[in-house]
């Protein structure tokens, strides 16, 4: 019996049913020799004595041979009995080494046989565990190279965040200071230098109306974004007639669109389609689409606004001839801070808190709102209200804004 492993052999030969009978037949032999022996000595014993030399010689040649067989049986059985037990040193060797790939054959003496079985099955669980236990590492080293790439790719977006906020923050404030410093200016000019006239008092007063409600606008812009964001918006219902609202809004719009010559286009081929939803909040979402169209749009260009009915929404499109939206940034202009990477000098009027905001409303009524591609120029921004699914009559008259 030998040890073998995966890829390395031995000389070593384990014994066989045929060297088994060898044993046997030189433990017969052994027998037989000493049994002749016996018998030459009682032959001497029966003649009276042990001077014949014939008879000498045959007890001393027998006696002899019996020694020779006796120890070429000797060695026979110590080299199948101990050789085993050497190959069982050697394996246990290995195996602390946690070298678990090596075996014992199983045949020769029984007793060797059932140990070497014992050992197979020893070796062959350390073995399953040891291949079990470096899979398990290399899953964990996988998580952890997934979880380290995770890791890295958050503080890549906290950075690029961090970054927006920063330019946010200055975008904010450098739109609060323009109509607070014009309304300073105002009141300034009024307390020291239009005592007298009334023109120039109206004039400044104008100015100083029209920068409050435009600095009051971005503060309720603001905290709707607050609101918003932290899903806690409060929608006041009703059906209301989606064709009226979207018209109303564009009348909004006109004279903003008029001062750049821009036409506001209505292909509304759905009159009456009712949506249930806060009409204030849909018609400030439909008024943002307008103004951001206009406000990109070149001089002398048109806006489209298209209403149709599909899957159950009613779905409005706004589109521009503006330079539309690169396709990185279709995603990226719906989340918090937008706008604020784009550089100042380089960019509309505004903070970015339009689209956010207005996502989020048509989120709040169960629809949404996503840019959509177009095979030409400028941009196309869709706005999808479910359609109302109550009898209610449509409510009638003005929103509160």
């Amino acid at each position: 019996m030998s040890a073998r492993r995966t890829g390395r052999t031995r000389s070593h030969e384990p014994p066989s049913p045929r060297s088994r009978s060898g044993i046997v037949l030189v433990t017969s032999a052994i027998v037989a020799h000493v049994a002749a022996a016996m018998a030459a000595l009682g032959v001497v014993l029966s003649t009276g004595g042990l001077g014949t030399p014939a008879l000498v010689a045959v007890l001393v040649a027998t006696c002899i041979g019996v020694a020779i067989v006796a120890a070429a049986a000797t060695n026979r059985i110590v080299y199948h009995l101990f050789g085993p037990l050497r190959e069982l040193r050697r394996a246990m060797g290995l195996v602390s080494q946690e070298d678990y790939g090596v075996r014992l054959p199983e045949h020769g003496f029984r007793d060797l046989v059932v140990l070497a079985k014992r050992f197979n099955i020893m070796a062959e669980r350390l073995e399953q565990a040891r291949i079990a236990e470096t899979a398990h590492a290399k899953e964990l080293a996988h998580d952890a190279a997934l979880q380290a790439s995770n890791l890295e790719k958050v503080s890549e977006q906290l950075h690029t965040l961090d970054y927006a906020k920063d330019a946010f923050l200055s975008n904010i404030s450098h739109e609060m200071r323009t109509p607070l410093t014009s309304i300073l200016a105002a009141v300034e000019i009024l307390q020291h230098f239009c005592d007298g006239d009334q023109n120039a008092r109206e004039e400044f007063l104008e100015i100083i109306d029209r920068e409050s409600r435009r600095l009051l606008k971005l503060i309720e812009s603001i905290l709707e974004f607050a609101i918003v964001e932290a899903e806690e918006i409060e929608l006041h219902t009703a059906n209301h007639d989606f064709h009226d609202m979207i018209m109303d809004a564009a009348e909004d719009c006109s004279a903003a669109a008029a001062e750049r010559g821009i036409s506001i286009v209505t292909d509304l081929v759905h009159p009456g389609i009712r949506i249930c939803c806060d009409r204030g909040r849909i018609e400030r979402v439909v008024s943002n689409l307008i103004e951001n169209a206009i406000k990109f749009s070149p001089e002398g260009s048109r806006v489209e606004l298209e209403l149709d009915i599909e899957a159950g929404h009613a779905v409005l499109r706004v589109l521009d001839e503006g330079p539309g939206v690169p396709p990185e940034r279709r995603t990226v202009i719906f989340g918090r801070f937008g706008q604020a990477p784009s550089l100042l000098t380089d960019k509309p009027e505004g903070v970015g808190l339009g689209l956010p905001l207005s996502a989020g409303i048509a989120k709040a009524h169960g629809g949404n709102l996503h840019y959509e591609d177009r095979d030409y120029r400028g941009a196309c921004f869709v706005l999808r209200i479910p359609l109302a699914k109550s009898p209610e009559p449509i409510v009638a008259g003005q929103p509160g804004r």
